[in-house]
């Protein structure tokens, strides 16, 4: 690789990064000196601060889950953070930046990787500067739609497209670095039939199948397409099934573990049920993709089979096992949205580059401004919902910081460390419906409820916040205790912005409660 592709690398990955996360700078430039911006991105604000993190942060290799009361074993492991938490070890940043760090430094070994993956088919480096802008900027129509179409895919599943991944977390980012390394090594054995690239797959899978195991169900069904359509030709590729099954054997076998680990403890196997992501409308699909899809489709069914080289070939494999398993009749079929837009991208990139090029000749013949603004007209109308993101976020995080549930008060922080230090791991929390969601990802603390919408991480949500509620609201103290002890709850913790809202004084007259912190409008009470 030459000198002059790492600098375009750098450039591009590093201008998707700063504009997909320009609202986080604005936000982290533009907090109160009071307050404390914690990140995020609508429409869930403690997305960034995750439980995860938190755990390995803290030591623990193993994670659990932190956002439900009931007793949950450590049964999960999520390499995405290691490199994360190793920064976070040897930096003196705070976890926000960290995140953003992390972002980037994902960032360019995704773009990175994906030029390599380009060379094996395309030599050119306009030809893959081409497919490396539409990979990181552009988006549906869903924007342009909103008005009939809220649930366009591009504008709330982060899956969707490449910006609105790096926008969203890190491990968003990393399963994708995963799935594309796995079709690169793939794509090297098929082409050079050298075992040591299935070893090399093999070890991708089985990173996959610890975090992210719907994607090796892409994989495996891309190869099974591939071998099937290409068999009895040159070089018999079904000849290579029984090295691709032990390729694959580890990672099956860590999915299978997991099955049975999950069935032995059933709280855990009671809130992974919830986690079920289902699809919206075909018509979502459609203007989510947008004008991408449409011409990457449209690349598909104009070439011929016949002259479609080995690349383009396993890249159709991979979309078309994409689209099967999303559309499946599966209960987390949304799942296996993860790295779609890859090679709808690949296909559309000529497309696109035609349309320019047609497009530029045509408005130099009218005027000389027109063929200026063709290219600044087509990236708005491909990038349409990206800027859109960004916009809404960055209009989130200029409202009036004491009410918007992305920052904190400072003594809100200083509460918070306090009952980290006194608190015990197994220790259970309860706090009202602002803070719940964020004590995980900031302390690494079992809370009572927390993450209460969509795909719910709280075991019974509704319920839950039904007796929160009540909790809160209701002048009952023999129901309030009883609710505490029931529950096992040890804490609850008042933050301040809760005392904006309601009168916090009374909670020291309880006898079930103990104060053990005062700050300015924060409290803390062991339950006694």
């Amino acid at each position: 690789m030459f000198k002059k592709d790492l600098i375009t690398i750098f450039i591009l990955s590093t201008a998707a990064f700063l504009l997909s996360n320009f609202a986080q700078f604005w936000g982290i430039l533009h907090t109160p000196s009071d307050m404390v911006f914690l990140g995020g991105h609508l429409p869930s604000s403690g997305e960034i601060l995750s439980m995860v993190y938190s755990q390995m942060r803290d030591g623990e290799i193993l994670t659990k889950n932190l956002f439900t009361s009931e007793s949950q074993a450590r049964i999960f492991f999520a390499p995405s953070y290691l490199p994360l938490v190793m920064l976070a070890k040897f930096l003196p940043f705070s976890d926000l930046q960290i995140f953003l760090l992390g972002k980037f430094f994902y960032s360019i070994t995704f773009v990175f990787l994906f030029w390599k993956y380009l060379s094996l088919e395309i030599k050119n480096s306009t030809g893959k500067i081409w497919s490396c802008l539409l990979l990181l900027f552009s988006s549906g129509v869903g924007f342009l739609v909103n008005f009939f179409a809220p649930q366009s895919i591009d504008l709330w599943i982060p899956e969707a497209n490449v910006f609105h991944t790096i926008l969203y977390t890190p491990s968003f980012i990393y399963f994708q670095i995963i799935i594309l390394g796995a079709f690169y090594v793939l794509s090297k054995f098929l082409s050079s039939r050298q075992k040591i690239y299935l070893l090399y797959l093999s070890f991708l899978l089985l990173l996959l199948a610890f975090e992210h195991q719907f994607s090796l169900f892409t994989v495996f069904l891309a190869v099974f397409l591939y071998l099937g359509f290409l068999q009895d030709r040159k070089g018999n590729p079904l000849s290579f099934l029984p090295s691709f099954l032990v390729t694959f054997g580890p990672a099956l076998l860590v999915i299978v573990g997991q099955f049975f680990l999950i069935k032995q403890y059933p709280d855990v196997e009671a809130w992974t049920k919830q986690t079920n992501l289902s699809n919206p409308s075909l018509f979502s699909f459609v203007t989510g993709f947008g004008l991408i899809g449409i011409l990457a489709f449209k690349n598909i069914f104009t070439a011929s089979w016949e002259r479609m080289s080995p690349f383009y070939r396993l890249n159709l494999f991979w979309l078309l096992s994409s689209l099967l398993l999303v559309f499946s009749p599966l209960p987390f079929q949304r799942r296996f949205l993860e790295g779609v837009f890859i090679p709808l991208v690949i296909f559309a990139a000529p497309e696109i580059s035609a349309i320019y090029q047609k497009g530029v000749l045509f408005f130099k013949r009218k005027t000389s401004l027109a063929g200026r603004l063709f290219l600044p007209v087509l990236f708005v109308l491909v990038s349409s919902t990206n800027l859109y993101l960004v916009y809404q976020d960055l209009t989130a995080f200029s409202r009036q910081q004491q009410e918007s549930p992305f920052f904190i008060y400072v003594e809100d922080q200083k509460g918070l460390a306090f009952l980290k230090a006194t608190s015990r791991e197994s220790d259970i929390i309860l706090a009202d419906g602002f803070y719940s969601p964020l004590i995980p990802g900031l302390i690494n603390r079992t809370v009572y409820f927390g993450h209460a919408v969509g795909t719910a991480l709280t075991i019974n949500p509704e319920q839950k916040t039904f007796e929160v509620k009540g909790f809160f609201l209701e002048d009952n103290d023999y129901e309030r205790k009883g609710f505490l002890k029931k529950n096992n709850i040890k804490y609850l913790f008042l933050g301040k912005k809760g005392a904006e809202a309601q009168d916090f004084g009374k909670w020291d007259e309880k006898k079930y409660l103990k104060k053990i912190y005062q700050g300015d409008g924060v409290k803390i009470f062991r339950v006694i």
